[in-house]
């Protein structure tokens, strides 16, 4: 993380832990603000194995999951679903 200042650095800091406690007390949320994660990279390995767990009655490997993305034009606060899958 590279902030130009301790405020913008705390800012962020306060923000990532907004988004995490939202989530334990609230339940997985519909959309992430991905760059907020310690570990961004882990959790898009977690979201692939947990799809993979899904679908193990098919085989699916984990190295042939692919991520994909989506932008809207929407809000954090307008999208009322998550993902399909």
């Amino acid at each position: 993380l590279i902030a130009p200042n301790m405020g913008v650095w705390f800012a962020n800091i306060l923000k990532r832990a907004e988004q995490n406690t939202n989530w334990l007390r609230s339940g997985r949320p519909f959309c992430f603000w991905l760059t907020g994660f310690f570990n961004p990279t882990g959790f898009l390995t977690a979201n692939r194995q947990e799809v993979c767990r899904k679908h193990t009655k098919d085989s699916w490997a984990l190295d042939d999951v692919v991520d994909s993305s989506e932008v809207l034009r929407q809000e954090r606060e307008e999208v009322r679903k998550g993902p399909e899958e």
